[in-house]
């Protein structure tokens, strides 16, 4: 390795601190789409929400009341 040039996958990681998995995902990456598929940055997709809007707004109201929740035998006030 004396003239600079990386043979391994995981000789590339060592250095920048990163896994053998990471390294092979961004040479993927590259393969597919060059330097632009490499830098391109991608939103992650929204999660739906698993509370309904009738939901909140009834969690609003008993929070408001400031008594807490009984099923919880009055830890959370």
């Amino acid at each position: 390795m004396s003239s600079g040039q990386v043979k391994e996958q995981q000789e590339i990681g060592k250095p920048l601190a990163r896994d053998t998995s990471i390294v092979t995902r961004w040479l993927q990456k590259y393969r597919t789409g060059g330097l632009f598929g490499l830098l391109e940055i991608k939103k992650a997709a929204v999660a739906k929400r698993k509370i309904n809007d009738d939901a909140i707004a009834a969690l609003i109201q008993e929070l408001k009341t400031g008594k807490g929740f009984s099923s919880y035998g009055g830890i959370v006030q």
